[in-house]
């Protein structure tokens, strides 16, 4: 009996040498941070994310930062957040072609291959600069519950519901401090908000945390254990081991909270 069998999967052997870990980033990443070039994140992310936003001193301190910032996968660079969100842009869109998608994902997918093959350089760096457990870091305007609601386009593109959890949840995250946030011990299991970097990476990547985790409740967004936990049980929340932190169904924290919930669902469920 024959049996067809596929062809094996080419596997590029990169240069593990410091000149060749260099010489990869200066051919294949610096090329994208220039100024004068379309960069396809900011296409279909929240506005300023591009990739010149991960950068640090070196290539090695930058890699240390997208891998803490949960945007690679060394285990499985292909799968690399960072990844999808460049093939998420569109081709149409001004100054965004499919030739600078394609150039700007394999140059990253490469950078990403080549430090899982050599293995990491970067033990004893900070990832994205000093970690601090200062609720000052990322520091968002406290927004008034209507700050957001005019301006929201109405539809349910992956970028504006990005934006109405930047607007609508992430300024309120101070009233967690300090057992949701990253670099804090107590309550090891809690829900971890990023605190470091760039406010809108921060928030981008907690909002895929709290998706993973099924936070939001699409079919009753208002029983979402996100809105329930710091909800005085006396008004219908349930036990939380940080003690009641919303008081009221009026306070901004609940209502722009609810207004996110909803909007989600309101998405989600139009999807098939």
């Amino acid at each position: 009996m024959l049996t067809t069998c596929s062809a094996p999967k080419t596997i590029h052997r990169y240069d593990c040498s410091e000149s060749g870990r260099n010489e990869l980033f200066e051919k294949r990443i610096a090329p994208l941070l220039a100024e004068d070039r379309p960069k396809s994140c900011t296409e279909c992310h929240l506005t300023g994310i591009d990739v010149s936003l991960f950068m640090r001193e070196t290539p090695c301190q930058s890699m240390a930062c997208l891998v803490d910032l949960e945007l690679v996968d060394l285990d499985a660079p292909e799968q690399s957040t960072i990844l999808s969100w460049i093939g998420r842009a569109s081709p149409a869109s001004t100054g965004i072609t499919s030739q600078v998608i394609a150039e700007e994902r394999e140059g990253f997918q490469q950078w990403i291959e080549q430090t899982a093959q050599c293995g990491t350089c970067y033990d004893g760096v900070a990832p994205c600069g000093t970690v601090t457990t200062s609720v000052k870091d990322c520091a968002v305007n406290e927004l008034s519950p209507e700050s957001f609601s005019t301006d929201d386009p109405g539809d349910c593109s992956d970028k504006t519901l990005e934006t109405l959890f930047l607007n609508r949840f992430f300024p309120y995250r101070r009233r967690c401090f300090p057992c949701h946030f990253d670099g804090e011990t107590a309550h090891a299991e809690a829900p971890r908000f990023v605190a470091t970097g760039p406010c809108e990476i921060a928030s981008l990547t907690t909002y895929r945390r709290l998706i993973d985790l099924g936070a939001f409740n699409t079919s009753a967004p208002e029983k979402s254990r996100l809105l329930l936990k710091p909800l005085d049980e006396a008004l219908g929340g349930i036990e939380h081991g940080g003690d009641s932190k919303i008081h009221s169904k009026d306070e901004a924290t609940y209502t722009s909270f609810l207004y996110f919930l909803e909007r989600y669902a309101e998405c989600a469920n139009m999807k098939p």
